[in-house]
């Protein structure tokens, strides 16, 4: 058998090459100074890792600085040798990613071996061909990284050149690898409550190890004084720790937050851990943490700090007019609310001030009113009608948390946009405040609506004089008429008769021209006037036969109005409903019942004089044992929105009745409200009839049931 010599693997036969051309580029430097270089200054090296200090598994930069120290000579062929980057155990090899660089211009190539990720060596060869011009210096500059913990001091050969030789002088850094202690950080959100209030403390838990996990993350936390655990803690976060990981388990009313167990994190990771937190005093809550550890790391050196401030909210205020717009006159109720921002601390002293734009002012009947409680003389001046501020100082206290309203009704002189602000709402607790409310109220000339009933043929309703905004009022048969007209302008209605019928006279606001075909009317303020025809007798009315409803039952003791008999659906009714003892002895277990029409929405009892009013639906009820004295008097005031459900050319009617064991019959009375498509407010709508609708006021509806006259009604959808 013949045997052939062994044949070295190319690693081994590479690795070869290269000692061998560093000796030979050594031995052939030393061997062959010129004699011309033999007085020249020999290069120097220097070498630094930067940082010094890593994780393990993290990356430094390895910076060789190579000089130059002669004048005038440049050095040609500058080697150095770094064979190992450490020691046995625990090399520092090259970088994943070796991001050679610096200066020289070298390439991986001109090593040996070449750097390439895993290497560890450096070793630059004469034969690379490096030169450094007099007095100069250049870098080369190389990634490493440690893959075990420890210290590592690194010396490079001697650095030669052609001109020098083999040189002397060495190069020399220490690199330290460790496993990094974790680090933590916290923060409140939001970093500013109220007395009462929630924030959510975050922590974040970072693991800075590139290759090692850290397993048994542990800090403690204790709350400062006035903070603890929300009654609902809401433990959550991204490391996943429940209340049992932490000692004491994390609880509402809890004073601290100390984890200790049942966290990991792996190299270079994050997670986080949150919990709600409540505050029972005021101040700036200073709150460090304990340091972050684990069971890699021990006890760790990081902690974190945050602030949590709690004071006291101001209160808040909104305003609203309703309605929104009004004719000169008119009345619009002014709606305060005043909210406590604070979930655990009540609010005492609540002031405001609103001075009224020009041309508002306070109603001749404030009906002043509300949740809060405000009387007149809690405001300063006292509200009272004509009074042109609404400042509020004193008599309201707020619960945490809760809100009221103070509502005034006002009305208006001169037409316009009238934007209302008031000032800041402050407290006892809080002082001045911040916040303030505005809204506007639109005010236009006086509308004036005439109502026909029973009109037929060429029965007609028109204005001669006044300056409409726009068109006069004609208004035939069967319709109901809405026109504008400046403030204080004396319009003059005419009445124009069908052969076939006769005019009965006038009620509402032109009660008192009765049956005059002709009369002047004053439009200082919104004005509803109804003109009454009747047909000969036969119960012909236009050339059709009509049918005859019984007349209603009116019983004079119980008085109602409302406040519109002509509005459009979104507009706000207020009804007044009086009553008064006829009888000389008192009367005993007195029961007022009002039900209102399905077509209104939002029924609210405003006050009453007497005793307490329920609402159940749309039914508003005072009973209850109730007893009134001779002569005494009971007062009902409820407001309603006229829903969507209204169509126009629907009569909305609402009958008030009250009975009592010593009245032989029950008292009722019945008001009616005759429902428009569009009212003209600003004078830029066309006066707009609508043919055959009858709304009877309250006087018409007693006349009409004397003359034994129908009332035609859509009904309640």
């Amino acid at each position: 058998m013949r045997h052939h010599p062994a044949v070295p693997t190319p690693s081994l036969r590479t690795a070869f090459i290269a000692v061998l051309l560093v000796v030979i580029t050594s031995l052939f430097t030393i061997i062959s100074p010129p004699p011309a270089y033999a007085q020249l200054s020999d290069p120097t090296i220097d070498k630094t890792f930067t940082p010094s200090t890593i994780s393990v598994g993290g990356v430094s930069t390895l910076t060789f600085t190579l000089t130059n120290p002669n004048a005038a000579t440049p050095l040609t062929q500058v080697n150095f040798a770094d064979g190992r980057l450490g020691p046995l155990i625990g090399d520092i090899v090259i970088a994943a990613t070796p991001n050679l660089g610096g200066t020289c211009g070298l390439v991986a190539g001109d090593f040996v071996p070449p750097i390439a990720p895993g290497g560890t060596a450096v070793n630059l060869p004469a034969g690379a061909g490096l030169t450094i011009a007099p007095s100069s210096s250049c870098t080369i500059t190389v990634d490493v990284t440690a893959p075990a913990a420890g210290v590592f001091l690194n010396t490079t050969g001697p650095v030669g050149s052609f001109e020098t030789g083999a040189g002397s002088d060495t190069g020399a850094d220490t690199l330290t690898a460790v496993v990094l202690d974790p680090t933590i950080d916290k923060a409140f959100a939001p970093a500013a409550i109220n007395l009462g209030g929630t924030s959510t403390l975050t922590f974040t838990l970072t693991n800075p190890n590139a290759v090692t996990d850290l397993t048994g993350l542990n800090f403690t936390d204790a709350l400062p004084a006035g903070v603890e655990i929300a009654a609902t803690p809401n433990l959550g976060g991204t490391c996943g720790a429940v209340a049992t990981n932490f000692t004491p388990n994390i609880a509402a009313g809890g004073t601290a937050i100390n984890l200790t167990s049942g966290v990991s994190l792996t190299a270079g990771s994050s997670c986080t851990i949150t919990v709600d937190v409540t505050a029972t005093t005021l101040g700036a809550k200073v709150n460090t943490t304990g340091a972050i550890g684990s069971t890699e790391t021990g006890a760790g050196s990081d902690t974190a700090t945050d602030t949590l401030t709690v004071a006291l909210l101001d209160p808040t205020i909104d305003k609203a007019f309703a309605p929104a717009t009004i004719s000169i006159g008119g009345t619009s109720t002014l709606t305060f609310t005043l909210t406590n921002p604070n979930g655990g601390t009540g609010l005492t002293g609540l002031n405001f001030t609103d001075a009224l734009p020009a041309g508002v002012e306070i109603a001749a009947t404030p009906n002043l009113g509300g949740t809060c409680g405000a009387v007149a003389t809690n405001f300063t001046p006292n509200v009272a009608p004509g009074g042109t501020a609404i400042n509020l100082t004193s008599g309201v206290t707020l619960a945490a948390g809760s809100s009221c309203t103070i509502t005034v009704d006002v009305t208006a002189t001169t037409p316009g946009a009238k934007v209302n602000t008031t000032g800041a709402i402050g407290s006892t607790e809080t002082g001045a405040g911040s916040d303030n409310a505005t809204d506007t109220l639109t005010v236009s000339d006086p509308t004036l609506t005439i109502v026909t009933v029973g009109a037929v043929g060429t029965d007609n309703v028109d204005s001669t004089t006044g300056t409409p905004t726009p068109g006069p009022i004609d208004c035939p048969n069967g319709g109901v008429c809405v026109a504008s007209f400046l403030f204080n302008d004396s319009v003059t209605l005419n009445v124009t008769v069908d052969p076939s019928s006769s005019f009965q006279g006038w009620s509402g606001d032109c009660a008192a021209f009765g049956a005059a075909l002709s009369g002047a009317i004053t439009m200082d303020g919104d004005k509803t006037c109804t003109a009454t025809f009747t047909a000969p007798s036969g119960g012909k009315k236009g050339g059709k036969e009509e049918e005859e409803e019984p007349p209603p039952t009116v019983t004079p003791d119980v008085i109602k109005t409302v406040d519109r008999e002509v509005a459009a659906v979104g507009d706000t009714l207020t009804y007044r409903i009086r009553f008064a003892n006829p009888k000389d002895k008192k009367l005993r277990e007195v029961v007022l019942t009002d039900t209102f029409d399905s077509r209104l929405d939002g029924v609210t009892v405003v006050s009453t004089s007497k005793g307490s009013a329920s609402l159940s639906g749309n039914t508003v009820t005072i009973d209850g044992g109730l007893e009134l004295a001779p002569g005494e008097t009971l007062t009902l005031v409820v407001r309603a929105t006229i829903s969507a459900r209204a169509q126009p050319g629907d009569v909305i009617d609402n009958t008030a009745t009250l009975s009592s064991p010593d009245l032989s019959t029950h008292a009722s009375n019945t008001v009616y409200t005759a429902i428009v498509g569009e009212l003209p407010s600003t004078g830029d709508r066309p006066v707009r009839p609508v043919p055959g609708l009858l709304a009877p006021s309250l006087v018409v509806g007693g006349l009409l049931a004397l003359l034994g006259l129908g009332v035609r009604r859509r009904p309640a959808a």
